[in-house]
């Protein structure tokens, strides 16, 4: 059985919304809306757009970070306003609320996991917009339940069959891809920590970087492989931007050297 946490009021907001427009802001405010003393947590807004893939590693990346009861959103949606389900998940001791296409794809392979099918009708939710799922459905459902207004149980029917997708970096070599550039240049792959061993770097544009324990055990400038926070393996430039110094992105070819 699995057994629901009382919510702790902290909400986390996960979104392909960039910092331009005011969409975010709105999407606080709903938040804030349905419970004015939620504490927000901005997990990141630069998704790329409708990126259901890169969205579903960091959500992976926030598995375990947070406290029980944290009531996480994901609005990566490109099948906004269509027939597409929208998901309130309990798992790893948190919600999770997003759209039905795969960006819950690691959330779901907790060994207890309760995943619902959002039924705003019946929770009185009329969206204002078939466009904004995100503002009208998501943040007010996720303030009332970081409130504990509502209980997850009453947020819709449950199912066994919610969309999965492959998430990037859980390969263990010896080949594998570029699937995020960070803010700092960092080409991190989905080659996860098993593809490390007994490797002595990583193959990318026809260079090698050495594997090393942390960015510090090489001078500035020089290029390294290392398991990075993403639990992935990553090629950097110690000081500066591996995309940059190589001239490549996502989708580029990384392979694994070993001994």
């Amino acid at each position: 059985m699995n057994v629901l946490p009382p919510p702790c009021g902290v909400v986390t907001l996960l979104t392909d919304f960039g910092s331009r427009d005011c969409y975010v802001g709105t999407l606080e405010g709903a938040v804030l809306k349905a419970h004015v003393g939620a504490r927000i947590v901005h997990l990141g807004h630069a998704i790329p757009a409708q990126d259901v893939s890169t969205a579903a590693l960091h959500v992976d990346a926030a598995i375990d970070r947070f406290p029980t009861g944290t009531v996480h959103v994901v609005v990566v949606d490109p099948g906004v306003g269509t027939e597409r389900r929208m998901l309130a998940v309990s798992a790893h001791g948190c919600y999770w609320i997003a759209p039905d296409n795969g960006v819950l794809s690691a959330v779901l392979d907790a060994d207890r996991v309760d995943v619902r099918v959002l039924d705003p009708e019946r929770l009185g939710i009329r969206p204002a917009s078939r466009t904004f799922h995100g503002r009208d459905v998501f943040a007010p459902i996720a303030g009332r339940l970081a409130r504990g207004q509502i209980g997850f149980g009453a947020l819709g029917l449950r199912i066994d069959d919610p969309v999965r997708v492959s998430v990037p970096g859980r390969g263990a070599g010896p080949e594998g891809r570029v699937v995020l550039v960070d803010h700092f240049g960092n080409l991190i792959t989905d080659l996860g920590p098993n593809a490390a061993s007994s490797a002595r770097g990583l193959v990318v544009a026809d260079t090698e970087a050495p594997l090393v324990g942390t960015y510090g055990e090489r001078g500035t400038g020089e290029l390294v492989a290392l398991v990075d926070s993403f639990d992935r393996l990553e090629v950097a430039v110690v000081g500066g931007s591996a995309a940059e110094r190589l001239g490549v992105g996502v989708g580029t070819a990384v392979r694994v050297l070993h001994d």
